[in-house]
């Protein structure tokens, strides 16, 4: 069975660069029933202050050719990015799933070096029945940032949030682990717990200048090799109904942040949230 979808946005006012337009198409593909995989293609283009670009440009950029220009380089409108990620499932271990997906930021290299210096990479595993009952779950993950990731001459963001990776509290030379838990308690009540620990570093780089490119790309250099900043914290919550189609939930949450020499910041911080959700059922 194979699966494809598309979309195309349009993002008005996102930060350094406004009115930018994103395509991207994911295709799916479960040629046995314990694997799963899965590519993915991302472009960002256009935007306020972006090199123009027409309908030949968004076609070729979104089937990875490039058009060359006058002058004999290679048309660069376009941020792309490409994953590809596979997902293997173990019925046997009460459906245990490994899974690893890679993915490289505007690639300009290939063979070793596209996987030593390129690529971001996160890769996991997730015990959706830790007891008999399944009501006892645990995932752990692990992912790296490349340092080049994010990093494009124009749009530096591209489709992350704050040049972080939605969701992740590391941006481009960062690791992150994570180990999370959940309970079903009886009830309808709800017990999560886990660890996250990063690893951001803030090391200084140059863009090299390649052949070939209108932007003139190419691989970091390495200038200045600075301590990294570290932050692991642990949290707790619990969630339960108190009405109909109501639940109400708290958490807790405490941890510690290593700073870089010289930089003030708090070296412990912890805090305590709650929340009220409303999840209506029309099917009633």
């Amino acid at each position: 069975a194979c699966r494809w979808r598309a979309f195309v946005g349009y993002q008005e006012d996102r930060g350094e660069v406004n009115g930018s337009w994103m395509y991207g198409y994911r295709v799916t593909g479960r040629f046995v029933p314990q694997m799963e995989m899965s590519a993915t293609h991302v472009l960002e283009m256009g935007g306020q202050g972006a090199p123009p670009f027409d309908a030949v440009d968004f076609f070729a950029e979104a089937g990875f050719y490039r058009r060359r220009l006058d002058n004999g380089q290679t048309s660069n409108r376009t941020d792309r990015r490409a994953s590809i990620d596979g997902v293997v499932t173990v019925p046997r271990l009460r459906g245990a799933q490994a899974y690893l997906e890679a993915m490289v930021d505007e690639s300009r290299n290939t063979g070793i070096e596209l996987l030593t210096q390129l690529t971001s990479w996160k890769g996991g595993i997730f015990l959706p029945r830790l007891d008999p009952v399944g009501r006892v779950s645990l995932r752990a993950e692990y992912a790296h940032v490349a340092a080049i990731a994010y990093r494009h001459f124009f749009w530096r963001e591209g489709n992350a949030l704050d040049y972080l990776l939605l969701g992740s509290p590391i941006g481009p030379d960062g690791d992150l682990a994570t180990v999370t838990a959940r309970h079903v308690l009886g009830g309808d009540r709800m017990l999560r717990y886990g660890a996250v620990f990063a690893a951001q570093d803030f090391n200084q780089y140059q863009q090299l200048r390649g052949n070939g490119s209108d932007t003139g790309l190419k691989d970091l250099e390495l200038l200045q090799d600075r301590p990294a900043e570290l932050r692991g914290y642990g949290w707790v919550s619990w969630e339960m109904p108190i009405a109909n189609d109501m639940r109400l939930g708290t958490e807790f949450k405490a941890g510690g942040i290593r700073r870089r020499p010289g930089e003030p910041g708090a070296a412990f911080i912890a805090g305590l949230s709650a929340k009220l959700s409303f999840q209506p059922d029309f099917r009633r």
